[in-house]
Order: C-alpha cells, then structure tokens, then sequence
C-alpha cells in the first residue's frame, strides 16, 4: 500500500484516556520540591501497552528523550473524548487521526470507546464500524462475538469480506494457526487501510505475525477469482448499505459466497440488530436471497 508518511512514521497514538492521567502526574510534578522531570510507566499506544515516558515543565517524553507533546498540546486532546490523535517525535503536533477515502470521498477517523480505554473503533460517513454503547460492549467484545459465531480451527482456511480496522482478520488469524491455516481479508476503501496504519490494536495485519492476506479491491470482483470450495469459514460484515460502493447485500455475491465455501463450512454474515429500523428492513430480504443462494441453516 502506497501510504502518507505520516501514516507511518507516527511514534504513538492517543485519546483521552492515555492523556488523563500524564495531566495528573503533571499536577504531581508541580507539588514536588526539587524534581523537575518524572519518569513513569504509560500508554502511548491507545492502552494496548505500556513504556517508560517522562515528563518535565514542557512536557511529554518518550523513553529516549524525545519530545512528543507538549502541556498545551495535550490538554486539548483530553478535550476531544471522540478522536485519536498521533503523536511524532520530529517537533510536529500531534494529528488527529482522520481522512477522507480518494475512492468514495467519505470521511474515516478513529474513535476511542465510549466508556474505557482500549481497541477503538472507525467512524465511517458517521457510522461507526463496531457495537460500543452498553456496558460490557467494546470494539473488542463485538469482534470476538462474531468469531465465535463459527467454528474456526488450526488449519482453516478463512475469507473475511470485509477488512474495517482488521480485529476480525487479526482475530481468526490467532485462531487458525500459522502453519496450514490462512485469513484471507479484503478491503475496498483506502481510508480503512490509513486508519489501520495509525491504529496500534490492528498492527498484526502489518507485521507478518498473523497467516493473514490483505486483497485491496471490490470484494464482488475479487471474490470471483477464488476457486470453488476454497474456505472452510467466512465471515461476512459489510459497512451499512448506504456506505457500500457495489452490492454486498446482493444475491449475485451471496451465490458467489456459497460457491466458494466448503459444503461443510460455515457463513457469518452480520446486519446488526434486526430490531433496528434499518436492519430490519434488511433482514427478510437477507435471508431469502442466502437460501436461494444455496445457503442452509
């Protein structure tokens, strides 16, 4: 992928939530006789780990001295309870992780959880690509609830239709084991891939870890290019209809999912809450065209 430098050469990634308690140990700082810089274990990588950072008068540090925020600049992050923000170490201020897809014109951003730190997920067209309200739902809990729909063993072999933020890929890839097994994962949008560049919580797509393939391009197309019976699984959770640039909800891909999933492989197709006014307009449709596509339950 032919990505900004900047999508790359990003030293970390915060919210709120990582910035909070740096702007307490300033508090700290100031009560403290004779000491003018901290070091402390924290979060630069939206809390998927923990370094060594320090602080002084001006402001946040990463463990070899370079500075990567100043007070100013991460009080207005504490402020912004829906962005993420890159932090680089070459004197710039951190970014708000956002763009805009050259291929649809809508806007991408990632969006920290609503009650607690940790995986964040993407507003996509101002809809966001996971389940985060209630009080035990997370990006993360939403992912592995939908992995878990089917049964994905060492060795599988899986198609994920749709790539997001990649927690689905990165999920099943821990799944399928890395000697026989493969997550194949396709992504349309641009945007997504920027926004999986920034994020610390997709970095397995990235870093050959994981038995994961990332195809760029339509999945209607590309989808006709696999061999008959080539999965074992696929999972199946396209972006809400309006967001869709070709027809993810149609019966011409629905025969071509059937074609190549194995006769005793399983399809997770995800719609949302079929009780919402929006998916349940969908849902009938949904299941007629799967059983004329040749699915069963």
């Amino acid at each position: 992928y032919n990505l900004k430098p900047e999508c790359t050469s990003w030293i970390g990634c915060v919210s709120h939530y990582e910035v909070n308690p740096i702007l307490q140990l300033k508090n700290q700082l100031e009560l403290i006789d004779n000491q003018n810089r901290i070091s402390y274990l924290g979060s630069i990588d939206l809390s998927y780990s923990k370094t060594q950072l320090i602080i002084d008068e001006i402001g946040l540090y990463n463990d070899v001295n370079e500075l990567l925020a100043t007070w100013d600049e991460l009080t207005i992050i504490s402020k912004k309870t829906t962005n993420c923000y890159a932090l680089y170490n070459d004197g710039s201020k951190p970014m708000k992780v956002s763009t805009i897809s050259s291929k649809t014109n809508i806007p991408a951003s990632l969006c920290p959880g609503l009650n607690e730190p940790g995986a964040p997920t993407m507003v996509l067209g101002g809809f966001t690509m996971h389940r985060i309200s209630g009080d035990s739902i997370n990006p993360m809990i939403d992912t592995k609830a939908k992995i878990n729909s089917i049964s994905i063993y060492n060795g599988s072999r899986i198609l994920d239709t749709c790539l997001g933020l990649g927690y689905t890929a990165i999920e099943a890839g821990k799944k399928v084991g890395k000697n026989a097994g493969k997550v194949t994962t396709i992504e349309y949008d641009d945007a997504s891939i920027e926004m999986c560049s920034f994020n610390p919580w997709s970095k397995q797509l990235f870093d050959q870890s994981l038995p994961i393939d990332i195809l760029e391009g339509d999945a209607c197309e590309l989808i006709k290019s696999f061999p008959d019976n080539s999965f074992d699984g696929i999972i199946h959770d396209p972006p809400a209809r309006a967001l869709c640039r070709s027809d993810l909800y149609g019966l011409e891909f629905y025969k071509q999912l059937r074609r190549v999933l194995k006769r005793s492989g399983q399809l997770f197709h995800y719609i949302g809450n079929p009780s919402s006014k929006e998916s349940g307009r969908l849902y009938g449709g949904i299941i007629e065209r799967l059983y004329e596509a040749g699915f069963t339950e």
